[in-house]
């Protein structure tokens, strides 16, 4: 587990708390549509519109949703705060609220999962990767802001207590999983992010 300025465990509600006052890119149009638009690039007509897909960290369920609009049929997300959960499921979304630091998916529960700035709120990194490698029977596509300082994260974004800075330091813990990824591709804003594809069907 990385050395962080809180201590912070599973379950532990400072760690809850702070997450739930995090920001959710489904309230905020500009990120919600570029993630729209990654998800319509990934889910193109050519996958099965059967196959299971889950939204990790899916807030009240824009991506949930967006995926519903491409065809897609069997869509879920799951997300730790259970008040984005609630609303989402309100609106008839199959959504759940629970901790991916657990094994709560299961093993090979899902054919794709996707994740969007979602894993750098995560304590223990390699511990969910492992958790949605093992949950994942196909795919993860996976987005996460990089470039993160720790000086930037304690002004802007303290619920990231996991950030990246260098990109090869996601990767090394994918390396240390014997996972196979790729279609690695890096944005250059103000906010740099690194996209990609874990292909779990592919372990070394």
């Amino acid at each position: 587990m990385r050395d962080m300025e809180m201590a912070i465990s599973m379950g532990d509600s400072n760690y809850i708390k702070l997450q739930e006052e995090g920001s959710d890119w489904s309230y905020n149009s500009s990120w919600g549509n570029q993630m729209a638009k990654a998800l319509e690039g990934w889910f193109h007509p050519g996958k099965d519109l059967n196959d299971s897909v889950l939204d990790v960290g899916c807030g009240e369920g824009r991506g949930v949703r967006t995926l519903l609009d491409l065809g897609h049929k069997n869509v879920s997300g799951i997300d730790l705060t259970q008040a984005k959960v609630d609303k989402g499921a309100s609106e008839g979304l199959n959504l759940i609220c629970g901790d991916v630091h657990t094994n709560i998916l299961g093993h090979k529960s899902v054919d794709y999962i996707f994740t969007s700035h979602t894993l750098e709120h995560m304590y223990d990194l390699p511990l969910v990767l492992k958790n949605l490698i093992d949950a994942t029977r196909k795919q993860i596509w996976f987005i996460i802001p990089i470039r993160e300082t720790k000086d930037f994260v304690a002004r802007h974004n303290p619920s990231h207590v996991w950030p990246i800075n260098d990109p090869k330091e996601f990767t090394g813990i994918l390396d240390s999983l014997g996972v196979e990824y790729s279609d690695l591709w890096e944005t250059h804003r103000l906010c740099s992010e690194l996209f990609g594809v874990i292909h779990c069907d592919k372990q070394n």
